[in-house]
């Protein structure tokens, strides 16, 4: 029988680490014989490469005997890496001393997984090459240890016993589960999250394991004293000389007498930060230690610049020498409201847009953003010169996803129309204004670990702009947009970043005609990098892009890092799948698709970006050249 007396400062993996040679666990002590002579042999052969310069690398880890892990799993706790077709340049040598303290953490992890019977039976090291070596592990897992039984306790249980049955719901650790040192270590931290947010930040958690070996079993024992219910108390404010503190306790989630609430300091924390006033936000909670239950609250803060200037310069295969000049005001006339006025020109693109955004805009948590400004667009079809008006009340549902609303109103002259021959579904009205009314709503939802680069999470926006002559439009229509992307990380450094983009566009009031500059395009180094700069769909007879009623793109990409060159490179391997369909219908079989590679540079604004496509299926006629080179700046998506 083991005893462990598991509290905040003794864990159970300090019984587990302890115990390791005191039975069954001690592979490379337990063998004798061809073991040894393995080990001599080995250690013989690298010393000669060693001395004579040339390293040994291991091509292939292979283990035998694992029952309840898979091999890349076991891979990950062992510092003697593979150089494999998904990492060709890895340069880790093996080294004889780093391979035996491999096989203790195995053990080790094995031993965390509840398996305190695991053996290394053998190992083999094979010569596969002249500087190549293949590795075979044999494991005898045994049998698990499971959880027999769980005593939790809450006040000597005098307690409510629906808090009881919660925490009872919550914690990772079920009769008859493998006992496992992370959901046990797991059990205090959830259940102090847990009463933290019901109003008992002051509870305190004792743990109790019991193992014994011969019967595989674990008896654990939870004792909760709750404390007393908290609420929130004072709120006091640090570091401010001009943000008025009104402002700040419109921005705090919580008001002094409320049941303390952990997510409300978090919540508050992030609507701190998103007001774009301040450089430093902590929040502190005071009292903990104490008997008082009015936890004081104290803010400290550091105000950010008042006004800012930001300036660029770059260069992009589509749009040639591009520029941005812009400017932002803090506390514009007072509070929290936010004015930037931004130019930037491209050869693609000339435009004048400001952007002012007043919160706490009709209930609070809303939010109201009014863009509008003048622009030219210089496409090879046409070119058209725009004017628009915006104004758009954001609605937050949860911390990650916010609805909004708003009309829309904007003027459109095309100046110029290069399309031969002509396409009736495409009306010429060169030396008219296009006068557009719509209504602009939709949902936006992210949740990735960072905006300028995410390798973890999701990201959805809907939209939806419906024009129509009853709001005084020209024309009518009905626009509709999906775009999801997703970023998985499946090896250190590796992400795998999907793309989806679904869009139609239809006219139901009076007839098929959509004007060119609402109508979608592909191609691109952020569409489909088979296809230069929007060259995929409908093209006239000269190749100049038409346009459609409906789009489909698909694009993957894997990102994994060339550390052999420098930490900043990465490289990028990518499948696109997309097309532009004249009329409404998604039709898969009609997809072109490409394929290629990159190279992403990271830099503080984000990384710079070449990318190589090949087109696989192109077009009979008008076919894009065989490859297209793409210079960016930020990734595909």
């Amino acid at each position: 029988m083991y005893l462990c007396p598991c509290t905040k400062n003794e864990h159970i993996t300090d019984m587990v680490i302890s115990t390791v040679s005191s039975y069954r666990v001690g592979g490379i002590i337990s063998i004798r014989g061809p073991f040894i002579g393995i080990i001599v042999f080995l250690l013989l052969w690298v010393s000669e490469y060693s001395f004579s310069g040339t390293l040994l690398e291991v091509r292939e880890i292979r283990f035998n005997g694992n029952l309840s892990f898979s091999a890349s799993k076991l891979k990950e706790f062992m510092d003697t890496k593979e150089k494999t077709i998904l990492h060709p340049f890895r340069n880790v040598p093996f080294d004889e001393e780093v391979f035996k303290e491999d096989l203790e953490r195995l053990k080790q992890f094995y031993q965390s997984e509840g398996f305190y019977d695991v053996t290394i039976v053998d190992f083999k090291v094979e010569k596969v090459g002249d500087r190549a070596l293949r590795i075979v592990i044999n494991i005898s897992e045994g049998l698990p240890t499971r959880l027999s039984n769980i005593m939790l306790t809450i006040n000597g249980d005098g307690i409510d016993l629906g808090i009881k049955k919660s925490l009872e719901a919550l914690l990772p650790l079920k009769e008859g589960d493998i006992f496992r040192t992370e959901s046990y270590r797991n059990s205090e931290k959830i259940i102090l999250r847990y009463l933290a947010e019901e109003g008992y930040p002051k509870a305190k958690v004792d743990t109790l394991a019991r193992i014994f070996k011969e019967e595989r079993k674990a008896f654990v024992w939870i004792d909760v004293d709750i404390g007393p219910r908290c609420t929130f108390g004072r709120l006091q404010i640090e570091g401010i000389q001009y943000v008025d503190p009104r402002e700040i306790f419109r921005l705090v989630s919580f008001k002094e007498g409320e049941i303390f609430r952990a997510s409300k300091i978090k919540e508050s924390q992030k609507r701190l930060w998103d007001s774009q006033l301040f450089s430093f936000v902590d929040i502190t909670v005071k009292g903990l230690d104490g008997e008082d239950t009015k936890l004081p609250i104290v803010i400290t803060l550091r105000e950010a610049k008042p006004y800012t200037i930001k300036a660029g310069i770059g260069y992009g295969t589509e749009d040639g020498l591009r520029s941005k000049v812009g400017f932002e005001a803090r506390r514009f006339l007072g509070d929290a409201r936010r004015l930037s006025v931004q130019a930037r020109a491209s050869n693609l693109v000339q435009q004048l847009e400001s952007r002012f955004i007043q919160p706490h805009f009709l209930l609070d948590p809303w939010w109201m953003e009014f863009r509008g400004g003048i622009g030219r667009t210089n496409e090879t079809s046409y070119e058209a010169e725009t004017f628009f008006s915006t104004p758009q009340v954001n609605i937050p549902i949860i911390s990650t996803l916010r609805g909004f609303i708003g009309p829309n109103i904007e003027t459109n002259k095309i100046t110029k129309l290069d399309i031969y021959p002509y396409d009736p579904d495409i009306p010429d009205r060169q030396r008219d204004n296009y006068f557009i009314s719509s209504l602009i709503f939709g949902f936006a939802e992210e949740r990735v670990d960072t905006l300028v680069d995410p390798t973890k999470g999701f990201r959805i926006f809907t939209t939806t702009e419906w024009a129509s002559e009853i709001l005084g439009s020209d024309i009518s229509y009905i626009r509709a947009d999906l775009e999801v992307r997703t970023y998985y990380p499946f090896q250190p450094g590796w992400v795998l970043a999907n793309r989806l983009h679904w869009g139609i566009i239809s006219n139901p009031e009076t007839g098929s005609n959509i004007p060119i500059f609402k109508r979608f395009f592909a191609g691109g180094s952020n569409s489909n990098r088979g296809y230069s700069y929007h060259k995929l769909g409908p093209l006239d007879d000269l190749g100049n892009a038409l346009g459609g009623k409906g789009i489909f793109e698909l694009n993957t990409d894997l990102r994994f890092p060339l550390e052999f060159v420098t930490r900043d490179l990465e490289g990028v391997l990518f499948f696109d799948a997309s097309q532009v369909f004249s009329g409404e219908e998604l039709m898969l079989n009609k997809l072109r698709y490409s394929v290629g590679a990159g190279l992403r540079y990271k830099t503080i604004v984000g990384p710079i970006r070449a990318d190589l496509g090949y087109a696989i299926n192109p077009p009979d006629k008008n076919p894009p050249d065989s490859f297209q080179f793409f210079i960016s700046v930020g990734q595909a998506f």
